[in-house]
C-alpha cells in the first residue's frame, strides 16, 4: 500500500483497497481502524493484505487493541473480521426522531450555552455522569469537546441538573452526550429534559434529531423511543488485541 493524506491505498495496479487507523480519545491503547475492498475486488485475498498491513504497521505503536465498527447487516464483512480473530465488544444503536411532529416540552426552562464557553463545564458534567459506566469515553482536551460540537454547536442545561451537547449538520441535529447528573437521576428529569430539549430544537431550522446509544443501555433505549425516536442504523463494534 502506498500513503495518500487520508489513508493507505492498495493497488493491483488500480486501487482495490484502503486502510486508516485513528487514536480514539481517553483510551491511549486502543486505534480506530478503517478497512475497505472494493466489491469487485472481494474475496481475492486483499482484504487480508491490508488487516496484515495495519497489524504489521502498528506493532512498533503504543496501541496494543484494534477496533472496527460494522454495520450490522453486512455480513459478508462480518465474517471475513470473526476469521481473522477479531471479537464482538459492544453494538451501538443510532435512532433519529422527527421534529415536525411538535414536541412536549418547555423550551424556556432550558439555558444555552456557545461552544467555545461550555467545553470544560462539558468535560466536568459528562465525567462525573457516565465515568461508572462501559460506555464512558473521556474528552481529555477542551478541543476535543469544541471538535465534536462544531462551529454551530452548543450545550443545553437545565438546572445545572442535566446537560447536552448538540452539534448540527444541515438539517439535522445530533445529541451527545445527554445525561442527568447522578444526584438527580430516577425522579424524571431525563424525560423532562428531553422533551425541553426537542421543543428546542424545534424552534430552529433543523428537521430531524439524532443520538447513539449502547444496545446494552435498555434505560436510555427506553427513555428515547418514548419519545418518538425510532432505530436506524446498528454498529457493531469489534476488538482484537495485537499486543500482550
Amino acid at each position: 500500500p502506498f500513503r495518500r493524506s487520508d489513508g493507505w491505498v492498495l493497488c493491483n495496479p488500480d486501487p482495490v483497497g484502503y486502510a486508516n487507523w485513528y487514536p480514539v480519545s481517553g483510551l491511549p491503547e486502543l486505534a480506530d481502524i478503517e478497512l475497505w475492498v472494493q466489491p469487485q475486488n472481494r474475496l481475492q485475498g486483499f482484504g487480508t493484505h491490508i488487516l496484515n498491513f495495519v497489524t504489521s504497521s502498528l506493532s512498533q505503536s503504543p496501541y496494543t487493541t484494534l477496533s472496527l465498527a460494522i454495520p450490522a447487516a453486512d455480513k459478508p464483512f462480518t465474517d471475513f473480521i470473526q476469521a481473522k480473530g477479531f471479537t464482538l465488544e459492544h453494538e451501538e444503536i443510532t435512532l433519529s426522531r422527527d421534529l415536525g411532529i411538535s414536541p412536549k416540552g418547555d423550551s424556556s426552562l432550558l439555558n444555552r450555552i456557545p461552544a467555545q464557553d461550555a467545553a470544560s463545564l462539558l468535560r466536568k458534567a459528562y465525567t462525573s455522569t457516565f465515568q461508572a459506566h462501559p460506555w464512558f469515553q473521556p474528552f481529555e482536551t477542551d478541543s476535543e469537546v469544541l471538535a465534536l460540537l462544531g462551529d454551530d454547536g452548543f450545550l443545553v442545561l437545565q438546572d445545572n441538573k442535566a446537560f447536552a451537547g448538540i452539534s448540527f449538520q444541515q438539517s439535522e441535529a445530533t445529541i451527545e452526550p445527554f445525561g442527568v447528573l447522578p444526584a438527580f437521576q430516577n425522579q424524571g428529569l431525563g424525560q423532562q429534559f428531553l422533551q425541553n430539549l426537542l421543543a428546542l430544537l424545534a424552534e430552529t431550522d433543523t428537521k430531524t434529531a439524532r443520538l447513539t446509544i449502547w444496545e446494552r443501555n435498555q434505560i436510555a433505549h427506553r427513555l428515547y423511543t418514548s419519545q418518538g425516536f425510532e432505530p436506524i442504523l446498528t454498529n457493531c463494534f469489534w476488538t482484537k488485541r495485537i499486543k500482550p
